[in-house]
């Protein structure tokens, strides 16, 4: 039969290789798959990849296009090459499927690092030989919900100490290092599902460092205000509505909160609390959560506006779905988060 030109642009494009193999250029056709194959199983430890994988795609066409017109193909043929091509093609897809997902971002819990739309992508590949760490932002089965997927910052890993008052947080007893970034001039969008509509809300935003990742977060308009009382006075008269733990209440898990739809995680653990110091003022360590083994305390960097372990207890790490490389749509935003 005639030689398809669409067909060979299309099948060396998904199968760099394929199409150097049907012009009889063996080397050429095992280069090309290599390349194609290491680019995509690099996915996992760079978001930039994705250029690099698009790019030897394109080269992998443009070439194989020149190369059939030089030998003068005209009937397209399997051979060895080309079958490593394809199966470079399939590991990939295989690859991927395993280890490599790609979330929509639905709500604003995680602004201003994650808008509403992103797209991210999340690799759970490194998690079979490094472990999580503080700072890092992952997705992971909501453990009241397991059908439903969430993302959030680990704050505390297991073991760990964590504590949350007037909105400093504490990780084995020491604040994480914040500074304010933006007062009065604050301000994002959020979006109301129900009525499909977009509304403005004001805010405060800080600048946190945990264990050398620095990041911003969203806070209430009126923090900056309170910091400054309590610099200038050194107290407060009422802690926050948010701080963690809550004296006097209980511990916090899938076990305690309303019903929710779906089954709780069965290997979610409880914690425990410990008191620290008695009649502590409103600001003051006085009350921290260890952090079970096998978990994560996980908070949104949307502190204001974020429905997270605060709540509803620790995150089992067996419902880690993986940690997030970057956003890779919209374009404009492209990049490491």
């Amino acid at each position: 039969m005639g030689l398809n030109w669409l067909l060979v642009i299309v099948w060396t494009f998904f199968c760099p290789g394929a199409g150097q193999a049907v012009a009889g250029r063996r080397i050429a056709a095992f280069a090309w798959a290599v390349a194609g194959l290491v680019a995509v199983l690099a996915l996992p430890l760079t978001l930039w990849a994705w250029h690099v994988v698009l790019a030897i795609r394109l080269g992998a066409v443009a070439d194989a296009v020149v190369r059939v017109r030089r030998a003068r193909v005209n009937q397209i043929k399997w051979s060895l090459p080309a079958g490593v091509a394809t199966g470079a093609l399939v590991i990939g897809i295989v690859y991927l499927r395993l280890f490599v997902h790609m979330f929509k971002i639905p709500a604003s819990s995680m602004y201003p690092t994650v808008e509403i739309g992103d797209h991210i992508l999340a690799e759970r590949l490194t998690l079979q030989w490094r472990p999580l760490e503080r700072g890092e932002i992952i997705v992971f089965q909501q453990p009241c919900q397991p059908d439903r997927d969430y993302i959030k910052r680990v704050i505390a890993v297991a073991n760990d100490t964590i504590e949350i008052r007037c909105n400093v947080v504490y990780v084995n007893g020491a604040a994480i290092p914040n500074e304010l970034v933006e007062g009065d001039t604050c301000e994002y969008r959020d979006r109301d599902d129900m009525r499909d509509e977009w509304f403005p809300r004001t805010c405060s935003r800080y600048r946190e460092t945990l264990d050398g990742r620095s990041y911003e977060v969203f806070h209430d308009p009126d923090r900056p205000r309170r910091d400054e009382e309590l610099r200038r006075t050194g107290r407060l008269a009422q802690g926050d509505s948010r701080d963690f733990p809550e004296p006097g209440a209980p511990l916090r898990s899938c076990a305690t909160v309303p019903p929710m739809e779906g089954e709780a995680a069965p290997a979610q653990q409880p914690g425990r609390q410990v008191e620290t110091k008695n009649a502590a003022g409103p600001c003051e360590p006085q009350l921290h959560f260890v952090v079970p083994p096998d978990s994560l305390f996980v908070l949104g960097d949307n502190r204001n506006n974020s429905n997270d372990s605060r709540y509803w207890g620790v995150v089992p790490v067996s419902y880690v779905r993986g940690r997030v490389v970057g956003r890779w749509y919209p374009f404009s935003r492209i990049g490491g988060i």
